[in-house]
């Protein structure tokens, strides 16, 4: 899944998903701007003529990374756009009410 948008040229064209939202998780737009050192095998890059095995790191940048790589994965644009969806939501409707509240003269609840 290496192409996640889709563009069209011309005065009807621009970008678009290529998959629907809930099938683009934050994983793969990470690797799409970062690539292979989003989540590198060393957390100091040595490579070439290192054993990986004898890295005083390595126990723990694997549970980390993996962490990591869990976290992105479980998260979709949709995820994403539903969330600032409700958040948008909710701080409207917050300040509809403070709007209300100073002209009633009453204290507006807590909005955060």
């Amino acid at each position: 899944m290496a192409h996640l948008v889709t563009g069209r040229r011309g005065t009807t064209g621009g970008f678009a998903l290529a998959y629907p939202p809930e099938q683009i998780n934050l994983l793969q737009v990470a690797q799409v701007i970062e690539g292979e050192k989003l989540l590198p095998e060393c957390l100091f890059e040595l490579t070439e003529g290192f054993d990986q095995e004898s890295c005083p790191t390595r126990a723990f940048w694997d549970d980390v990374r993996g962490r990591i790589r869990a976290g992105l994965e479980g998260v979709s644009i949709q995820d994403v756009a539903d969330h600032l969806h409700d958040r948008l939501i909710h701080c409207t409707t917050c300040c509809t009410r403070d709007v209300k509240a100073e002209t009633d003269d009453r204290k507006p609840p807590d909005c955060d």
